[in-house]
């Protein structure tokens, strides 16, 4: 091995050549902070003197997937959705904003393959001539309009943007009551965000029926909005960097390895303004108060109530499954999806709606949960897949998990493992 060059081609798009010096074992690429590729002539150290050269690159995004995937940088795959970060109202120039966005971009990139984006913005400079930037960025997990649904999305003016992980069910309601009924760019269920927030301004969050993590900066003025939905189903940090910026992310990677000075849980059901610097916590549901749960039981109002949210969730452009326990949740959410879909055929004649609703259940080998679901998959008529780990894969696991989820929460952690176990099958069925 040692002396010779090989060429490795990836699915990708990238070539390389390695180089492997005389008296040189080789290895695996250990973890490396990634340059910006601007030329094909860059150059990755590996471990123990071997050096891969790229030679062609369709694309850098070709490169980091390949060196981060092999560095473990991603450890393992994770759960899937958006991943957005913002940094607002920084001191540094916009180049030097730009490059570091980029840079810690990376850290939350697992969460979307479909797309990256980025939006660095110049604003308006005071009067002491002190200028401000800010920068907002975005990885996709194309469920809605895969097509042009990329972000930063944009005010219909381009004066605010914004970047959000969300779905929004009721979007199509939300645009129809707009004032202004200037087409959209996309057809995104999200794009109504940042038109509502025009029309509305702070109390759009409180409009929203959805899940949702997001940011809103005006371009001009440097205000930001940022906020979450009312019981956190979609993660989102904050806190402030060494210059006084304001940070929002997904995750809190970016914001420790950005050096942040404090970095704190953004809460469920708030918002932040720019404009008063504080959070509001807009979602104040009567029910938080045991003495106004006064209604008699109503189970044909539970039963519909529960189709209908399931049903808003099956808002996707692209192939969907479900996890099946074999309990009492997970059985009834994947009966309610397959009824709902054959009373859409009904509806609208579509084929795909006729097809069998994937199925995927994890457990230890002989675990009660398995049977059952195999049990309740023959009984709704699922194409149901059934995994299995052993305790010391699920061990394995926990490093990763922990990483991923950001928490030493036993409960989180202990349900987090299997399911972590079941995403590496399911990616696999979908590539």
């Amino acid at each position: 091995m040692a002396g010779d060059h090989f060429k490795l081609s990836t699915e990708w798009g990238a070539t390389f050549t390695i180089a492997v010096p005389e008296g040189s074992t080789g290895g695996d690429i250990i973890a490396v902070d990634l340059p910006t590729f601007e030329s094909v002539a860059s150059e990755i150290e590996l471990l123990e003197g071997v050096r891969i050269f790229v030679d062609e690159l369709a694309s850098s995004r070709a490169i980091e997937r390949f060196l981060h995937e092999h560095a473990g940088l991603l450890r393992q795959p994770a759960a899937q959705m958006c991943g957005l970060l913002a940094v607002v109202n920084s001191r540094q120039s916009p180049d030097a904003l730009r490059l570091q966005t980029l840079t810690l971009q990376r850290l939350v990139r697992h969460r979307g393959p479909d797309g990256s984006g980025i939006h660095v913005i110049e604003h308006d400079c005071p009067t002491s001539g002190n200028c401000l930037c800010s920068s907002i960025a975005h990885e996709r997990l194309a469920i809605v309009d895969p097509l042009s649904g990329n972000q930063p999305l944009f005010s219909h003016d381009k004066t605010r943007s914004l970047t959000v992980n969300g779905e929004i069910y009721n979007h199509k309601q939300l645009r129809a009551q707009l004032k202004d009924q200037t087409p959209f760019r996309t057809a995104s269920d999200c794009e109504v965000i940042v038109h509502l927030y025009d029309e509305v301004g702070d109390e759009v969050a409180s409009k929203l029926d959805g899940d949702f993590a997001f940011v809103i900066v005006d371009d001009e003025t440097g205000d930001f909005y940022a906020a979450r939905d009312p019981v956190g189903v979609n993660s989102l940090y904050y806190g402030t960097g060494i210059d006084g910026s304001m940070w929002f992310a997904s995750e809190a990677k970016p914001l420790v390895s950005g050096g942040c000075i404090d970095i704190e849980t953004f809460p469920p059901g708030h918002y932040y303004s720019s404009k008063d610097g504080k959070l509001t916590q807009y979602y104040t549901p009567s029910w938080r108060d045991v003495e106004k749960a006064v209604t008699p039981l109503d189970l044909a109002h539970i039963r519909e109530t529960f189709s209908r949210a399931v049903d808003k969730r099956l808002m996707a452009d692209v192939p969907f499954g479900v996890l099946l326990s074999g309990g009492l949740d997970s059985s009834l959410v994947a009966s309610v999806i397959e009824r709902l879909r054959r009373q859409r055929f009904l509806k609208s004649g579509d084929p795909e709606d006729l097809k069998p609703l994937k199925s995927f259940s994890i457990g230890l080998e002989g675990s009660p949960d398995l049977a059952a679901a195999q049990t309740v998959s023959e009984f709704i008529g699922t194409e149901h897949y059934g995994f299995t780990f052993t305790v010391q894969e699920g061990i394995d696991a926990i490093s990763d998990v922990i990483f991923h989820l950001e928490t030493y929460d036993v409960t989180t952690i202990r349900a987090g493992t299997p399911m972590f176990r079941s995403e590496e099958h399911t990616s696999e069925l979908q590539s």
